[in-house]
Order: structure tokens, then sequence, then C-alpha cells
């Protein structure tokens, strides 16, 4: 795209303008119109306006909730009620690194569970939900889940992550 001569003297005279007006604003007017005669207060203000930029809408970023930054954010909450020389506040404290860890690594989140004396490992998916973690944990802890109960429910919330 080539600019005429006309579009060209304009520019020159607008960066011209911004500059003296940038240096001295008080006497910009003067200064400018020994350069270019005729030139008048309008034209400064037209030539020192900047185009603002169109504003692009941000993306809406999704919350993410999984069930290890619930358990963080949970424990963030209690250490700021616990007193500092006090046991509680060291084991909330190691909690907390052991979960960000677990986090940092993105490992999957086991679940022990014991049911009439045999006990299996239960393994989520690090982004499983904090809901879904519980509502598992609730139905091991009800008096009539099996095993073959629980497999159930863990293949439902994993059906539910892909």
């Amino acid at each position: 795209m080539k600019r005429t001569e006309e579009q060209k003297l304009l520019w020159r005279r607008k960066l011209h303008a911004r500059r003296v007006f940038k240096k001295n604003p008080m006497f910009a007017i003067e200064e400018i119109s020994v350069r270019y005669p005729g030139y008048c207060e309008d034209l400064l203000l037209s030539d020192i306006k900047l185009k603002s930029k169109s504003k692009k809408a941000k993306k809406k970023k999704k919350s993410i909730w999984d069930f290890r930054r619930r358990q963080l954010d949970k424990y963030a909450g209690l250490l700021k009620y616990t007193d500092r020389d006090s046991k509680e506040y060291h084991d909330i404290c190691i909690k907390m690194v052991m979960l960000e860890e677990a986090n940092r690594a993105k490992s999957d989140i086991a679940l022990f569970v014991k049911l009439g004396g045999e006990k299996i490992v239960y393994s989520f998916a690090w982004t499983t939900k904090e809901s879904h973690i519980k509502d598992f944990i609730r139905f091991a802890n009800s008096g009539n889940a099996t095993h073959e109960g629980l497999r159930a429910k863990q293949k439902s919330f994993l059906s539910l992550l892909s």
C-alpha cells in the first residue's frame, strides 16, 4: 500500500506536532505554525490525538476446581486462624506441601478402600472434581458398598472426564 504525497505530508505534520507538543506543550502552536503557516488549535488537537486500539474481549477462563486445589484452599483458610507455634499448624503445612507436590507432578489421586478384609486402591485423574471424589467416598462409607459397585462408580467418573 503506497501512500500519496498528500498523505505523507499529513503524516509528517502529525509527527512534528506530536514531537513539539511533547517537548513544549504551552508554546506548541506557535512553534508548529512557524513550519506550517495557518496551523490552529483544532489541527493540534486532531494531530496529537492517538487512535485507541480496539479492546479485545478477554477470554473467560474456566475455573478449575479439582480435588487438590479445593483441599489447598481449605487448608489455606485453616492456616490463617491457627496459631503458628502449634502442632496443628505444622501438620497443615505438611499436608499443603504434599498436595502442592502431587499437584505439580499431576499424579493420580489414590483412594484406599478396605471392605470385608480386602484393601483395594482406586485411582482418579488429577483433574477429577472434588464433588466426584466426595461422592465416591460417601458411597464407599455406606453400609452396602461392594468393590464391584465402587469400580462401576469409578468408571462412571472416568467416563465423565473423557
